[in-house]
């Protein structure tokens, strides 16, 4: 595969151009040795090409990096219930003249009731965005440690999925500045996340009506970008669910959707006062509604609209750089592009099958 991303922008009355490359090449080979092994090999590079610079002085910056990838995957049936999966990762990359290694491992138990408990962990590394490591190109990966818990019952055309999870992450970068102009960059960044997921989808229940229930808690606390201690990412608010229901009336060849979304809120700093990350906003909220016609089996007209009530969701403050005579810094929310979405498609699917379509993807 091949992407070529071009982006012209102006910041701070500065016109900035930069341009990222990426050309990715994978080959998988899966070997099955006996009814209880079988192995997974396989091979990955990238070649990322970027540059940026400004426009009116034509001066760029740029790099090149190869990165190279090898990895196996092995799944081992210890019984007809128990299931262990066991990889390696391994990879180079040229600009940071960095090698590593990341083992994964999965046990999976499937119960009498046809539900399964896994346990899986392992280590994922990651290079930094293009921004930072033109900066300082020497920059490292990124390392996060997971650790997770989950329980999986599908019976009935019912679905139950609760998953408890601990990630901890190291080497974080943590730099001065702002975007695009980065100084003291240093990689003695770390963190954690831990909570649990909990899904519910019955599809049995009232006829005609497929609908879901999703309730998250993620506590996560880490020193990262400009930040000098462990906060609270404005990212990752603690409290997330939301609700689905989609109900098909066969008199009129239409799925009608509707979903509700929220969370409590999303962190950030108020130069006002001491600390940071020592604000939250108010709560997000989302309804959004859709219908979905079906003239043909194969052919849907799909409409969507989000944010049906025009609630103005707030996702932080951009502040002042400098007080005001007051002594006070003033500031804007940081609002959604828009009050609502409104996305009108066709959805046409070219199969053997007449019938074939994508109803349960809308």
């Amino acid at each position: 595969s091949y992407s070529n991303n071009v982006d012209e922008f102006t910041l701070d009355q500065i016109a900035i151009r930069n341009q990222n490359q990426v050309v990715h090449a994978k080959a998988v080979a899966l070997k099955g040795f006996s009814d209880k092994f079988s192995l997974k090999t396989g091979l990955e590079s990238y070649l990322f090409s970027y540059e940026e610079g400004l426009k009116s002085e034509n001066l760029v910056k740029d790099f090149d990096d190869l990165q190279a990838n090898i990895f196996t995957e092995a799944d081992y049936y210890v019984s007809n219930k128990l299931i262990f999966r066991g990889g390696l990762r391994s990879g180079h990359s040229t600009l940071a003249d960095q090698t590593w290694l990341d083992p994964r491992f999965s046990l999976a138990y499937k119960f009498e009731n046809e539900g399964q408990l896994s346990l899986a962990a392992g280590q994922f590394s990651q290079m930094p965005v293009e921004e930072l490591r033109i900066a300082k190109p020497e920059v490292q990966n990124t390392i996060a440690n997971h650790l997770i818990l989950n329980y999986f019952l599908t019976k009935n055309g019912r679905t139950v999925r609760a998953e408890a999870f601990y990630k901890d992450y190291k080497k974080i970068l943590t730099y001065e500045g702002s975007q695009y102009f980065y100084r003291n960059i240093q990689q003695n960044g770390s963190g954690y996340a831990q909570g649990f997921d909990v899904f519910y989808r019955d599809q049995k229940t009232v006829k005609n009506t497929d609908f879901w229930v999703t309730y998250s808690f993620v506590d996560s606390r880490r020193k990262f970008a400009q930040f000098t201690e462990m906060v609270q990412p404005g990212f990752a608010p603690r409290h997330n669910a939301s609700i689905v229901i989609k109900y098909f009336v066969s008199g009129l060849k239409s799925q009608l959707g509707g979903s509700f979304a929220i969370n409590d809120g999303y962190t950030y700093t108020d130069p006002n006062f001491a600390g940071q990350m020592n604000a939250k906003t108010k709560g997000f909220r989302d309804l959004s509604l859709s219908w979905s016609y079906l003239p043909k089996p194969n052919l849907i007209i799909h409409f969507a609209c989000s944010n049906v009530l025009g609630r103005d969701n707030i996702f932080g403050y951009q502040f002042s750089p400098t007080p005001n005579e007051s002594g006070k810094y003033e500031s804007l929310p940081i609002r959604q592009t828009a009050p609502r979405f409104i996305f009108l498609g066709i959805f046409l699917t070219l199969s053997k099958d007449k019938t074939a379509n994508n109803l349960n993807n809308l």
